[in-house]
Formats: C-alpha cells, structure tokens, sequence
C-alpha cells in the first residue's frame, strides 16, 4: 500500500505572482514532485507474480478436480452398466423359475411328481426372486449415484426414439 510520502502535497503561493502556465510562457520552469516508496515501485512487480501464482494454481486444481470428475464418472458409469447387464440377467432367470414353478405345480397336482420336488423348485424360485430383488437395488442405487454426479435424471441425456 502506498505510505504518506506519495500523497500529493501543495504549497503556498503568493497571490501577487503569476501562477502556472503565464511563469512557464515567461521561461520559468514547471515541474511535479512525486514520492514513492521503493517498495510502492519494486513492491508491484511481486504482487503481480503472486497473482499469476494463485490463477495457476486455482487452474491446476480446477484440472485435478475435472480429472477426478471424469474418472468418478466413469467408475459409476462401469458399475451402473455392469448392474444392468446383472438386473436383467437376474430378471430372466426369475422369469425361467416362475414357469418352472409353474409347472411343477401343475405337475404335483395332477400327481406325476412327489412334494418334495415341488417345494425344491418353489425354493428356487425364491432365491431366484431374492436375486432379483438384489440386483435391482444394486443397479437402482448406482444410476442414482451416476445421476447425482451428472447433477441431472439420467432420461433427460437419452435421445428419445422416433423424436
């Protein structure tokens, strides 16, 4: 910051003299005293640098925090597609042991198979079920994860078909 000593000073004049541009145009000279610190000179070149200083280091960190973005999302992207594939791969086989269940109680109704194989298969299907039910809660949750780092619903990125 600039000391007292660069303020502007003034002086008395004598009312009865000529003042200004007529002492000049007579062959006086004219002139501006100024003070300043050394550090007010040499001082302004340092608080340039460490200006420079903290702009690339807010860039660097804008960059590590853009790189950590990307490989965040594209670790939840992985882990929510490898989910899908697991949801829907569980679903089919819920879907499988649904109709086996199906048929093995058509089958102990109508006699041709003994109970034991039909509550075999009804437990099956219920692990089938329990699969389920996992895979969809670890599909659901990542997407949620990788729509809270997109920062948006996830449908709102996917081009509709036929639009």
């Amino acid at each position: 910051f600039p000391s007292h000593d660069s303020l502007p000073f003034f002086g008395y004049a004598d009312p009865t003299q000529p003042q200004g541009l007529v002492l000049v145009r007579q062959g006086y000279r004219a002139g501006v005293n100024i003070q300043l610190s050394l550090f007010d000179v040499m001082g302004h070149r340092g608080r340039v640098n460490e200006v420079k200083e903290k702009i690339l280091s807010a860039k660097h960190k804008r960059d590590g925090d853009a790189q950590e973005l990307r490989r965040s999302l594209g670790q939840f992207y992985a882990d929510m597609v490898g989910y899908n594939r697991l949801y829907k791969a569980r679903n089919e086989d819920l879907l499988t042991q649904t109709v086996a269940c199906s048929v093995a109680e058509k089958e102990w109704r109508e006699g041709t198979i003994h109970i034991s194989e039909y509550a075999r298969q009804k437990n099956v299907l219920a692990d089938a079920d329990a699969a389920y039910q996992e895979s969809f809660r670890f599909y659901y949750s990542a997407l949620l994860q990788f729509e809270a780092l997109l920062g948006q619903p996830l449908s709102t990125l996917v081009k509709k078909k036929g639009g």
